[in-house]
């Protein structure tokens, strides 16, 4: 199978016989410059001099996007002239276009082809003229890299490499900044993903995801609770890879007490683990514990912080009166859930669960 553009009409000619095939193909409102076809033969794509991109099914001659694809000059968002190159990626999934003093790499796999690469103005040495004329582009065998074929009036020749490998470009990016986006970074750029560590190298600062536990329970009152989760989620795998056990303890306690205490769980494991002789971490992790049904645990965990809080806080000399009480309220408040879950209760409903919260500080 052969095809050739005619005017604003693709024609597709049988190379055996050398008769056209069917009708010819219309849409175009241009004449047509240029035209190729996938490694498969199943697509088909034509530029034309106004700059529009088409999409053919082979096998039943009918475009595939309802509208055509635009190259454009990104300053002055208007088409650009003189198309003279057009190529598939090997595997089918990307379209390179080329044409004055531009190159363009378009995603074919997503719902909508997107732009991922484009390369504009492209310098020339030595040249009089500052710009090149693109004559052609091809991708490299494993389609990680365009090859762009330019020339001046001059007939200056340079090919320039277009690296289109997002993990590359994400490498250098994060070679450059030294760290990972925050999070309101995150959602400025990204919008309603949940977080992502993008620099595999670099940790997140603990402020990024306290902002994620914030984030979080504001998800859960809008009743986001799928959003609060997968926030919870993020926070959770990103405290335990630090060696911050302030940090491990929020995300166990603002979890637990947001009822994703099956999320959070390895966060409370850490922070006892990195501090094991602060009973806070044990008490957070006893909460987590009953929540998830492992009653024993949350009975060694209060038990603990009963008798830390009791060597540090009301037999320690020196200890004011009201600091005292205060704690005092503490132990017997444990107590008492000490004693519902030895007789199989739950003691954390959700009126506890706000308490606890109104009681730390977090809510008012």
């Amino acid at each position: 199978m052969l095809a050739s553009g005619a005017d604003n009409e693709v024609i597709f000619w049988d190379v055996t016989t050398g008769k056209q095939v069917g009708q010819p193909l219309t849409g175009h409102q241009a004449t047509i410059q240029s035209v190729a076809f996938s490694s498969d033969g199943h697509t088909l794509a034509s530029i034309d001099d106004m700059s529009q991109i088409m999409l053919w099914d082979v096998s039943m001659m009918k475009p595939l996007l309802n509208q055509p694809l635009v190259n454009t000059d990104p300053v002055t968002d208007t088409g650009v002239e003189h198309q003279n190159g057009l190529t598939f990626s090997p595997d089918g999934k990307m379209l390179a276009a080329g044409g004055y003093e531009f190159a363009i790499v378009w995603d074919l796999a997503l719902p909508r082809p997107e732009r991922v690469a484009q390369a504009f103005r492209i310098p020339v040495n030595n040249s009089p003229n500052p710009y090149a004329y693109v004559r052609g582009v091809t991708f490299s065998p494993d389609g990680q890299q365009v090859l762009i074929i330019s020339d001046t009036d001059s007939a200056n020749y340079a090919v320039t490499v277009l690296d289109i490998n997002l993990a590359s470009w994400q490498t250098a990016a994060c070679t450059i900044v030294n760290r990972n986006f925050t999070f309101g970074e995150w959602q400025q750029f990204v919008g309603d993903e949940p977080y992502q560590k993008v620099c595999a190298n670099f940790s997140v600062d603990s402020s990024e995801i306290q902002d994620q536990l914030s984030q979080a329970h504001a998800d859960l009152l809008a009743e986001h609770t799928e959003a609060a989760q997968a926030v919870y989620q993020q926070a959770t795998q990103e405290a335990v890879q630090l060696d911050d056990d302030v940090l491990n303890n929020h995300v166990c306690f603002w979890g637990s007490t947001d009822q994703f205490a099956s999320v959070v769980l390895s966060a409370c494991e850490r922070a006892v683990s990195l501090n094991p002789f602060n009973g806070q971490y044990y008490d957070s992790r006893g909460v987590t514990r009953a929540l998830t049904g492992d009653r024993r645990g949350a009975i060694a965990d209060f038990k603990f912080f009963v008798q830390w809080v009791t060597d540090q806080y009301l037999n320690a000399p020196g200890v004011s009166a009201s600091t005292q009480a205060k704690y005092k309220h503490f132990v017997d408040e444990r107590n008492g859930w000490i004693q519902k879950l030895q007789a199989g209760q739950n003691p954390f409903d959700t009126r506890t669960l706000q308490a606890l919260r109104v009681e730390s500080g977090i809510d008012q």
